[in-house]
């Protein structure tokens, strides 16, 4: 993991802003502060991706981000606040994402309807089950809606085989296909999953194409 500081941050309520990379992937960066962020550049990033979320708690935007040159804004108000997200979506060339707000295919089509998001972060564990994870990303796709295909934090390569899986049947994911094995400091898979120059390829064995590691279950048993 080789740190790739960030030059000339601006930051309210947390120390100086750091991004790390594994293997070309982004890494989320949890501002869990109140903060205030403008003017960050970052040195050695040739295919860095910057992502933001605001984690339903944006209260304030200002001038200087209005044309900020990242990938999307996540969630930036609350998940039945429509009428907020609308407001800032006609503010700033900033795509926004829903996340919080999406835990169905109704939920999708609501925040298109209202202008609140161009895309949304789909994951299983909101929508209840691959199957309706699949149409939701369906109705996106019907929508012009970009797709970001996530898991929770830190979750095992058995969730992330899982996730590529979904990820290849999908029509796009435009907005990036996010396992999160690589926060673990120990896996329980014999290969655990990995991107390689920024691309993630489909476990080749069968099922899933991930094999449980007996003996990583046996140290983390309750």
């Amino acid at each position: 993991m080789n740190p790739m500081p960030a030059t000339a941050p601006v930051l309210t309520g947390v120390g100086p802003l750091t991004i790390r990379r594994v293997d070309a992937i982004p890494l989320a960066l949890p501002l869990k502060h109140v903060v205030a962020m403008s003017g960050v550049s970052v040195t050695h990033g040739e295919t860095l991706v910057m992502r933001v979320e605001a984690a339903n708690g944006l209260v304030g935007w200002g001038e200087a981000s209005a044309d900020a040159d990242w990938h999307f804004l996540e969630q930036p108000f609350g998940k039945k606040e429509l009428g907020k997200a609308a407001e800032l979506a006609r503010l700033t060339k900033i795509p926004l994402c829903a996340d919080e707000g999406i835990g169905s295919v109704t939920d999708v089509v609501a925040y298109h309807r209202a202008g609140a998001a161009t895309g949304a972060a789909l994951k299983s564990i909101k929508l209840g089950s691959v199957t309706e994870t699949v149409r939701a990303a369906t109705v996106c796709e019907a929508l012009g809606f970009s797709i970001n295909l996530s898991e929770k934090m830190a979750e095992s390569s058995i969730g992330g085989a899982c996730l590529i899986h979904l990820g290849a049947v999908l029509a796009q994911t435009r907005w990036g296909v996010c396992p999160s094995n690589h926060y673990l400091a120990e896996d329980i898979v014999t290969r655990p999953i990995q991107a390689v120059g920024g691309m993630l390829t489909l476990p080749p064995g069968p099922g899933l194409g991930v094999e449980v590691d007996a003996r990583a279950l046996e140290r983390y048993r309750v």
